[in-house]
């Protein structure tokens, strides 16, 4: 049986490839109803998107997002409106090619769980988001309920390169009292949290009947990120690069992987950090730092933020490791960088990848739990500046 929702193509997972018809798309209580969803074949691309080296070194799982909206949308429009949006992520319905240097766009389309449940959005959400509270601990996976199902996720998680596994997966839940869920699995190498948000708002807007913007851009490996001709000089990893390379045949195992169920327990605990204490934190580390902010060098709300987490961080991971606070072991900061607005010229909102790497700042444990917020924030914004328009192809080359 093939069915469809208007404008919208969708078909049951058993009968994905054949031809669908219109039908309504509503959902029964007793659980998640699942369709495929899939571009128009009149308006379906065919061919290949180059994955960039940038992709590749994100790959390794999908990134979850839900998103809590206070209204009972229109599960139908929302259907429909997402087959539309697909018309311009077309790699989004596709599947890795084989070997995996690309993503073929074959329109194998997209699994959309649709489901009705008891409670409203704001008591979901509320359940692990601190609004009032200094902070507040839940369980793991407190989320997952309106996530793609265990079923959809555990083909997705890892990424092996399948190309029988979707790039996509899409839950809607829609609550009895009040509001809707939409949760999503994309695979990291595919995108990363800016273009998974920037879907989302285009889906949004396309929802609300306006256009697109802006528009995804799907060029991944320009000059400014891939570079030129490969020489021998690449085959040198870049002084501030921190990644390794791992032999193709042989598993890739962290080296923080042992001390995992030492530091790895069932609960997550999220802060919240009010614009008044931010504001605080940031005053107080100016004032202890007048003299190096005098000489032209400066740190950004988020190096404060960052600085703060990272020293709070070494501190329970001495306690939880047994290791010494005065030990001259490394301890290092890994921050994703946005390089779509420092290439040259500039990459765009719309870059529709990875346009993420890594910085890395390494201190001794014991100089970190000495220092003053401020002294770690510079440190962390000097790391930073190192990373120049220069720095991504050269790290496109290496990778």
């Amino acid at each position: 049986m093939a069915m469809g929702c208007g404008a919208s193509e969708v078909s049951t997972e058993s009968d994905r490839n054949a031809a669908p018809s219109n039908v309504d798309v509503t959902t029964a209580s007793t659980g998640p109803q699942r369709r495929w969803v899939q571009i128009p074949g009149d308006r379906a691309e065919s061919g290949y998107v180059r994955l960039s080296p940038f992709d590749y070194a994100s790959a390794g799982r999908p990134v979850p997002m839900v998103w809590f909206y206070p209204e009972r949308l229109d599960l139908d429009a929302m259907v429909a409106t997402l087959e539309k949006t697909l018309e311009k992520y077309q790699l989004f319905t596709g599947r890795y090619a084989a070997p995996p240097e690309a993503v073929e766009l074959n329109n194998q389309g997209i699994p959309v769980e649709v489901v009705e449940t008891s409670g409203s959005a704001r008591e979901a959400a509320e359940t692990y988001l601190p609004l009032q509270e200094e902070y507040k601990v839940y369980p793991r996976h407190s989320n997952a309920a309106f996530l793609p199902s265990a079923e959809i996720h555990a083909k997705m998680d890892p990424d092996k390169f399948d190309p029988e596994v979707p790039l996509l997966a899409v839950k809607l839940t829609r609550f009895a009292d009040g509001g809707t869920a939409l949760g999503l699995l994309l695979m990291h190498a595919v995108a990363d949290a800016q273009t998974e948000i920037l879907f989302l708002t285009n889906w949004s807007q396309t929802f609300r009947h306006l256009p697109m913007d802006p528009l995804p851009v799907h060029q991944r490996c320009p000059p400014q990120v891939c570079g030129d001709e490969i020489s021998d000089s690449d085959l040198t990893a870049p002084s501030t690069m921190k990644m390794r390379c791992v032999p193709q045949d042989e598993p890739v195992i962290p080296e923080f992987a042992p001390a995992m169920p030492k530091i790895m327990g069932q609960s997550i605990c999220a802060f919240n950090f009010p614009k008044t204490t931010v504001d605080r934190m940031v005053a107080a580390a100016k004032v202890s730092t007048a003299e190096a902010l005098d000489e032209g060098r400066y740190f950004s709300t988020d190096d404060v933020l960052s600085a703060q987490l990272w020293k709070a961080m070494v501190k329970l991971r001495c306690r939880q490791l047994e290791i010494p606070e005065d030990s001259e072991d490394i301890t290092t900061s890994q921050r994703a960088c946005n390089f779509r607005g420092r290439c040259e010229p500039k990459l765009g909102h719309g870059y529709c990848g990875n346009g993420v790497t890594q910085v890395w700042t390494e201190m001794r444990v014991k100089d970190i739990l000495a220092a003053d917020i401020s002294t770690i924030a510079l440190q962390l914004r000097a790391d930073l500046q190192k990373f120049t328009p220069a720095t991504v192809p050269l790290y496109g080359r290496w990778l």
